[in-house]
């Protein structure tokens, strides 16, 4: 039975750093993180964590700096993360395969101290380490970082003893807007994030998590690295998919839950029809479940055959995490994301303001401990995500179905108006991306002529041919009424991303609008 909001609250510790005390002293040589070849009891990630804070205190951290971690998934940067937290540091959490002028823009707008350099687990946090100057270190215990220089004008914010008062962590969000915003979240947050998430799931010890969503975003932190901590469980990181490894882990049983993006999925079904006469039998696994992007029926279909569970559904953001999602007891209904999460209040807005009647599209608010504290020195921003009454407007459009799930129709500002309908690009991604050559879609509209043409830009799955035009506008037109089809598909051998790891909504916006007229990409026309 689920708990109320009170009664989880009353659970909760103060600070994130009481987690990995507490099952280091309860159960020190269980399994705690499997990555790479190596094992870690809760003893030994306790151990890496206290290692990684004399490591920081050396370098000059204070409570209240702001600590940038250039990371990938691994060892090194959950430590450090931990870490940051226990000095009652912030940590700001940075993907290391950003470029240099993205990660100095994220170390500018936090006023970081100095930044921490995964340099064991990320080439690409070695190369970023290499043109700071950061001097390298290793420890056993969690493995090998760099340091980067103490910026002596960094000053400290104010230390609160009040866990909803003190921030943990500060994840970069560009929204639609491109800019990064640093959305700041307490460590009562994080625990009520971790606790909800938990309960939900079922995790317990002896659990096993995949994770190759990164930890520096939500979906990888909040919604599997803390949760399965925070029972006991064990989780395996991966920087990388590895299509065949996980698939061999499945049918080892050695994994129990298979969380990620749609992509994830469309790869271990092609694996698995390639190899293994289209099913994969893993016989310790519970859970599978999608979220991070649209999730289109046929996917659903084609898991379900693959695996033999429905795939879930689920639903969250930098600012409120989590918001839905589904379980097997009570699966995702077609299209939906599952219900609104226990001890929290979603209801959706009109244009008007007033709340949307059941069926009709409005705007995702949430309430809830685990809400964001505001952004980053941003309070124009702040102000607007940030409602009366303790309510977060998500910038998410969707609608409620008869069974209260959640069905997402598409960003607030990404809405397309063509020949007098609305388009919502997640529809039309979610149609594109169960197609098995593609790995991911992207659809933005463009100016023509007094109308507006749907743009999709897509990026083809690892190890398959590229799609071809004309049959995916094809397969578009099947499942697309006519004004919803994309007018224009373009192939990328990668999606843009911006600051914060999210897809580039707007630079996609400025290239769609510098298509030549007579561009040759092709798709039915509305």
């Amino acid at each position: 039975m689920e708990r109320t909001r009170d009664e989880i609250l009353a659970s909760l510790p103060r600070r994130l750093i009481e987690m990995p005390r507490r099952w280091a002293a309860a159960t020190p040589d269980a399994p705690a993180v499997r990555f790479g070849d190596r094992l870690w009891t809760h003893g030994a990630l306790l151990a890496g964590i206290e290692a990684a804070r004399d490591r920081l205190q050396a370098a000059g951290v204070r409570p209240g700096d702001r600590v940038t971690l250039a990371i990938e998934n691994g060892v090194a940067g959950l430590c450090f993360f931990h870490a940051v937290c226990a000095l009652d540091a912030w940590a700001v959490l940075a993907n290391a395969r950003l470029t240099a002028r993205e990660l100095g823009v994220i170390a500018a707008d936090s006023g970081a101290r100095l930044s921490i350099f995964a340099t064991g687990d990320s080439q690409a946090a070695a190369a970023h380490a290499d043109a700071a100057g950061a001097l390298r270190h290793e420890d056993a215990l969690y493995g090998e970082v760099a340091i980067g220089p103490a910026d002596p004008a960094a000053e400290p914010e104010p230390v609160f003893e009040a866990p909803e008062r003190q921030i943990a962590a500060m994840i970069f969000t560009s929204g639609s807007t491109g800019r990064p915003k640093g959305a700041m979240l307490s460590h009562r947050a994080m625990l009520y994030q971790s606790a909800i998430v938990s309960e939900r799931r079922g995790f317990a010890p002896g659990d096993c998590p995949y994770v190759v969503a990164p930890m520096v975003h939500v979906l990888g932190l909040a919604g599997m690295v803390l949760p399965a901590l925070h029972v006991g469980a064990a989780i395996r990181l991966a920087a990388r998919l590895d299509v065949a490894a996980v698939a061999a882990a499945l049918e080892a049983g050695d994994l129990t839950h298979l969380y990620g993006a749609p992509p994830l999925f469309t790869a271990l079904i092609a694996h698995a029809a390639k190899h293994s006469g289209g099913r994969i039998r893993a016989p310790r696994l519970k859970e599978i479940l999608a979220g991070g992007a649209p999730v289109d029926e046929a996917l659903r279909a084609a898991a379900a055959e693959t695996f033999g569970m429905k795939l879930g559904a689920g639903y969250a953001s930098t600012e409120f995490t989590p918001i839905s999602a589904s379980i097997p007891a009570r699966p995702a209904n077609p299209g939906a994301a599952g219900h609104p999460w226990h001890g929290m209040e979603l209801k959706l807005v009109d244009a008007a303001g007033a709340e949307a009647k059941p069926g009709e599209v409005g705007e995702v608010w949430c309430r809830g401990p685990n809400a964001m504290s505001g952004y980053y020195r941003a309070p124009e921003a702040s102000a607007e995500a940030m409602k009366p009454g303790g309510w977060i407007a998500i910038g998410d459009l969707a609608r409620l179905d008869a069974d209260g799930q959640i069905h997402l129709v598409g960003r607030l500002k990404d809405i397309i108006l063509r020949s007098g309908f609305t388009v919502y690009p997640a529809e039309v991604e979610g149609v594109l991306n169960a197609h098995p050559r593609v790995a991911q879609a992207a659809v933005v509209g463009r100016k023509v002529d007094g109308n507006e043409e749907v743009v999709a830009f897509v990026q083809p799955a690892p190890a398959e041919a590229a799609p071809d035009l004309d049959e995916l506008a094809a397969y578009a037109a099947e499942r697309l009424v006519a004004y919803k089809r994309p007018g224009r598909i373009i192939l990328l051998d990668a999606l843009p991303v911006g600051p914060t790891g999210k897809l580039d909504k707007a630079g996609l916006r400025d290239a769609a609008a510098r298509l030549p007229a007579d561009s040759a990409a092709i798709a039915a026309k509305a």
